[in-house]
């Protein structure tokens, strides 16, 4: 890490093989998992997180 300078964040490797796979998934495929993983985030997430999202969508910058 350069001047000290921690990282925030995660990271996370995929194989080519998988992205080979991905690219064969159908598009129609493909958003419904987006939708079906949106779904289950919102209702998963914290009252205070739902708040946050919904002040993003406003357009409101949060604090984090």
């Amino acid at each position: 890490m350069k001047n000290g300078n921690k990282r925030k964040g995660y990271t996370y490797s995929v194989s080519l093989e998988a992205i080979q796979q991905w690219k064969k998934v159908p598009p129609a495929d493909k958003l419904r998992w987006l939708e079906e993983a949106n779904r289950f985030i919102r209702q998963a997430a914290s009252p205070a997180v739902k708040r946050s999202h919904a002040r993003l969508r406003a357009g409101i910058n949060i604090s984090l």
